[in-house]
């Protein structure tokens, strides 16, 4: 399979990352549809009974929320009330996750 700038899936260098939410044990992937750096498909199972898939290189969770209110908040109406200190928590917060995530390689740092 040809890599082009369409195919990016979930980081191979993710996987070390990645383990059961329930026991914290590993998880074995099967059905697997991926490259040499991504996977696009697959599944995620662990022996206590946990289950996960990837689809189009997205890692889904059985534990989505359907709740109406869980949508984009495209005019900032859930912020707009919020102390400037706690805006700046969520800054740093994001900060700190974005450093940790490209210290595992996730992050794919070149742009060509």
């Amino acid at each position: 399979m040809t890599e082009s700038s369409s195919d990016i899936g979930l980081p191979l260098s993710m996987l070390g990352c990645i383990c059961c939410p329930v026991c914290r044990k590993e998880l074995t992937l099967s059905n697997v549809n991926m490259n040499q750096r991504y996977i696009f498909n697959g599944d995620l199972v662990c022996r206590c009974g946990y289950h996960a898939h990837i689809a189009d290189g997205i890692l889904e969770t059985p534990n989505r929320n359907m709740s109406e209110y869980d949508k984009p908040d495209l005019v900032r109406e859930l912020y707009k009330d919020l102390p400037p200190e706690l805006i700046s928590l969520f800054q740093r917060s994001y900060n700190w996750m974005t450093e940790k995530i490209a210290a595992c390689g996730a992050v794919r740092q070149d742009t060509a």
